[in-house]
C-alpha cells in the first residue's frame, strides 16, 4: 500500500503550475476588465458631451470604446511609459501602475468613441451622397 503522507514531487509541481497558470489567467482577465471598464467610462464622458441619437448607438459606441481600450490601451500605456522618463512601469507597484495607466486608458476610450463616431458619420455621408448621385443619374433624361 502506498504511503500518502508525503506529497509526490510531480503532483506538487503540477499543482503549482496549474495554480500559477490560473493566477496568470485571473490577472489577465482583471487587466482586461479594468481596461474595458475605464474605456467605457471614457465613452460615457464623451456621451455626456455629445449625446448619441439612440440607445443602440450609445451601446455600440460604448462597446467599441471598451474593446478598443482593451486592444490598444496597453500599447498606449507602454508608449506613454517610453516617452515619460520620470516613470518606469517595471519598478512600480500594482496600484501605482493603475494610477499611471487609468487616465491613459480613459483617454483611449474617449478618443475611440470620437474616432468611431467620425467614421460612422463619414460613412453615412458617403452613402447619402452616392445615393443622391445614383438617383440623379437614373432620373436624368
Amino acid at each position: 500500500m502506498k504511503d500518502f503522507s508525503m506529497s509526490d514531487p510531480a503532483t506538487t509541481a503540477a499543482a503549482g503550475a496549474a495554480a500559477a497558470s490560473g493566477a496568470v489567467a485571473a490577472g489577465t482577465f482583471m487587466k482586461a476588465g479594468v481596461a474595458l471598464g475605464v474605456g467605457v467610462l471614457g465613452a460615457a464622458a464623451m456621451a455626456a458631451v455629445d449625446k448619441p441619437a439612440s440607445r443602440k448607438e450609445l451601446f455600440q459606441q460604448a462597446a467599441v470604446a471598451g474593446v478598443s481600450t482593451v486592444i490598444f490601451g496597453p500599447t498606449a500605456v507602454r508608449i506613454a511609459d517610453h516617452y515619460a522618463d520620470f516613470v518606469d512601469l517595471s519598478t512600480l507597484s500594482g496600484i501605482e501602475v493603475l494610477e499611471w495607466s487609468i487616465p491613459i486608458l480613459f483617454l483611449v476610450g474617449a478618443l475611440s468613441w470620437g474616432a468611431v463616431g467620425a467614421l460612422v458619420t463619414f460613412r453615412r455621408l458617403i452613402r447619402e451622397r452616392a445615393g443622391h448621385k445614383a438617383f440623379d443619374a437614373i432620373t436624368k433624361d
